[in-house]
């Protein structure tokens, strides 16, 4: 039987499987993830996932998501380099699929003036 190539899944589903993820220093504690292409619940659900694969790794003190982008902040005792880090994260999202979520509805009553 042969197995599914992830790059090849990624691609089919409209995602870059690895040159789509651009990587940059914020000071000297902290990376931003930035992920190519245009904003899509698919691609914001692949951050979400990232965000819960690396959260655990003994590098990262913090990890903020934001839209189509991931801030990682670096901790004290790092064990790696940036560059390792870099590569580790490229690899990983190379084979990152989207997180599946499901939502809700929220009403909140509002008024308008003294009434």
């Amino acid at each position: 039987m042969e197995q599914a190539n992830p790059d090849v899944e990624l691609q089919l589903a409209g995602l870059e499987p690895d040159g789509g993820l651009g990587i940059s220093h914020i000071g000297s504690s902290a990376l931003l993830l930035e992920a190519d292409g245009p904003l899509s619940m698919q691609l914001q659900q692949r951050i979400l996932a990232l965000a819960d694969a690396v959260e655990s790794w003994p590098e990262i003190e913090e990890v903020v998501p934001g839209v189509t982008n991931l801030m990682l902040v670096l901790g004290a005792h790092r064990s790696s380099s940036v560059e390792l880090l870099s590569k580790r994260l490229r690899h990983l999202w190379a084979r990152t699929v989207p997180k599946q979520l499901s939502g809700r509805t929220v009403d909140i009553p509002t008024t308008y003036g003294d009434r």
